[in-house]
């Protein structure tokens, strides 16, 4: 328990460390957390927004471009991870749509098809959960929301996907993948 709670504490002073390197305008600094840190804002950006590949590289290079610009007075109280998501929702949401791309299959055109009408504060908890791998508590500090809150938002989206796939092609489970029913215990005392 002490290694891991001190190996935490090294990985935040190492992220502290490259903040306050970044905002003295270490470009090396800059480059490890862009390098770190760009694939997976990039794929969060196209399956969050709905964007094409270029649309999220262009929205996440927007973020690292403001970032550098306001180095000087920039902040990441609640750390790096939790900063960067939260600039791709806050860049990326207003304009946020799920589109599943012209070659998806089936199954992932029904899946966007439930994302699209479900509300979007339970989607974006959905997105940043499923997405961007985050756990509850860096969700609900990109999304300033208190962790019950978050929670119970991801809860309602799985019920939601859950009940609509149901009513689908794929929501049935074929007899032949069905577990078979175990018999009642009296009947494997008797």
């Amino acid at each position: 328990m002490n290694d891991r709670r001190r190996a935490d504490d090294n990985e935040r002073q190492a992220e502290v460390d490259l903040i306050a390197r970044i905002r003295d305008g270490d470009r090396s600094a800059f480059e490890t957390m862009y390098r770190g840190y760009w694939p997976a804002l990039v794929v969060f950006a196209e399956r969050y927004g709905a964007l094409s590949r270029q649309e999220a590289e262009a929205a996440v290079q927007s973020i690292f471009v403001d970032l550098w610009r306001r180095r000087i007075a920039w902040r990441a109280p609640n750390g790096l991870k939790t900063y960067l998501f939260t600039a791709a929702v806050d860049r990326i949401g207003p304009a946020a749509r799920w589109r599943p791309d012209a070659g998806a299959d089936e199954l992932t055109t029904t899946i966007a098809a439930i994302l699209a009408v479900m509300p979007a504060s339970c989607r974006a908890v959905y997105h940043l959960r499923h997405t961007a791998g985050l756990d509850a508590n860096a969700v609900a500090g990109i999304l300033d929301l208190s962790i019950v809150t978050v929670k119970r938002r991801h809860a309602r989206a799985l019920h939601l996907l859950a009940r609509r796939m149901a009513a689908t092609k794929w929501g049935p489970i074929p007899e032949a993948f069905a577990w078979k029913r175990r018999p009642p215990i009296v009947a494997l005392i008797a």
